[in-house]
């Protein structure tokens, strides 16, 4: 059973390589109008996969992913009353798991987004963001590493941010469904995500932070079964540090 139930582990841990890593200062509030580019250089490692009980289950990985995404929004608030915002990610990177490797394309995330609430005078914002993940990165269902999933993921999306003395809070939430990979006859559970960023402006360009994200997944499913107790629990925290050097130009630097 142990075995059994370690390729959609694998499967599991590969998808989250490609995951963006949670809520990041400014995400949730609504900038002046126009085009914004960002790039998100990201690395990942892991020497060991253990169980629920912290029982190592397997020889070490060798998992590593080396990704840069770049992320172009573009808000407007001309269309409807409040702001809007399109955006497309596209990553890009190698990545390597028990002696496979592959590189190139990652699967891209489309994204649209409203503010239902978009109120600079009081700080406050609330809105929805539903995103779609189209499976255009590359894949081969006999690698143990791949670029990308081989599935379509629809993510509807709430958030909130809020600013106060010198805080900014954002909080949101995601609700994960996926399709089935095909030529694995395997379906991810669906997951549910919640990203909570809290940050202390030092000075007006200078802001010092803290990330706490968790994710809960069902079971994934496998031939048309359950494989028990296989749905992610995965948990993130850490500190960030953003700096606004104006011009445009600003660097975040996370570390979870």
């Amino acid at each position: 059973m142990r075995k059994a139930g370690l390729l959609p582990f694998l499967f599991v841990i590969l998808l989250f390589t490609g995951e963006c890593l949670g809520t990041d200062p400014y995400d949730n509030i609504a900038v002046p109008p126009g085009p914004y580019l960002s790039t998100y250089p990201y690395y990942f490692s892991s020497s060991e996969l253990a169980d629920k009980n912290g029982n190592r289950i397997s020889k070490d990985p060798d998992a590593k992913t080396y990704q840069n995404t770049l992320k172009f929004n573009y808000y407007d608030k001309t269309v409807l009353p409040n702001t809007s915002v399109l955006a497309i990610l596209v990553p890009g990177g190698c990545t390597q798991m028990l002696g496979d490797h592959d590189c190139g394309i990652g699967d891209l995330l489309l994204v649209a987004g409203y503010w239902l609430v978009d109120d600079p005078d009081s700080k406050t914002w609330f809105g929805i963001r539903p995103s779609l993940s189209v499976p255009t990165g590359s894949y081969d269902k006999n690698r143990k590493a791949n670029m990308g999933s081989n599935v379509w993921q629809v993510r509807p999306i709430v958030f909130f941010a809020k600013q106060f003395w010198k805080i900014d809070l954002e909080l949101t939430a995601k609700y994960n469904i996926f399709t089935k990979n095909d030529d694995t006859h395997t379906r991810q559970g669906n997951q549910v995500i919640f990203e909570e960023y809290a940050g202390y402006f030092i000075r007006p360009d200078l802001l010092l932070g803290f990330h706490f994200n968790g994710i809960w997944g069902q079971d994934t499913i496998v031939n048309g079964a359950p494989i028990h107790e296989s749905g992610v629990q995965k948990y993130q925290a850490g500190p960030s540090i953003f700096k606004d050097f104006g011009n445009g130009f600003a660097i975040l630097i996370e570390g979870l």
